[in-house]
């Protein structure tokens, strides 16, 4: 995994910008604890497109946790990204973590883009590399 964190000062308060170059199944620490705000998610998942059958899904899964996540923890947050594209999410206010902010991925192949049907039990690591940045204050 290849994953940097680093501060981005910007007028009145100071955010942290958080990048993954290759995130999958393996839980990563965005902040392993403390409070903050989620401002920007910005997920790439141009290296992954599957067929027309079968399209390469991506879910980032995030988790509000002061430890590492399991397989039997929920995220509180799944977003989608479908395969071959790139997709923002930005939260003007922001939206707040409580005990630290993780982060894992799937791929789920099918023609249903819903966290419901896919992507919120899914184990698959994707087969080529999706970046994810997350920006966020505390």
């Amino acid at each position: 995994m290849s994953v940097k964190t680093s501060s981005l000062a910007t007028g009145t308060f100071s955010n942290t910008l958080t990048v993954d170059t290759d995130l999958a199944y393996t839980v990563q620490a965005v902040k392993s604890s403390g409070a903050g705000s989620i401002h920007m998610v910005e997920i790439d998942n141009t290296g992954n497109v599957g067929t027309t059958t079968a399209p390469q899904h991506f879910y980032l899964k995030l988790y509000d946790q002061g430890v590492a996540p399991d397989s039997a923890d929920g995220a509180e947050y799944t977003l989608p990204c479908p395969d071959g594209q790139k997709r923002q999410y930005v939260c003007l206010d922001g939206t707040e973590f409580y005990a630290g902010l993780w982060m894992r991925g799937v791929i789920e192949t099918g023609t249903n883009l819903s966290p419901v049907a896919g992507g919120t039990d899914g184990t698959t690591s994707p087969t080529n590399d999706v970046t994810v940045r997350i920006t966020y204050s505390v």
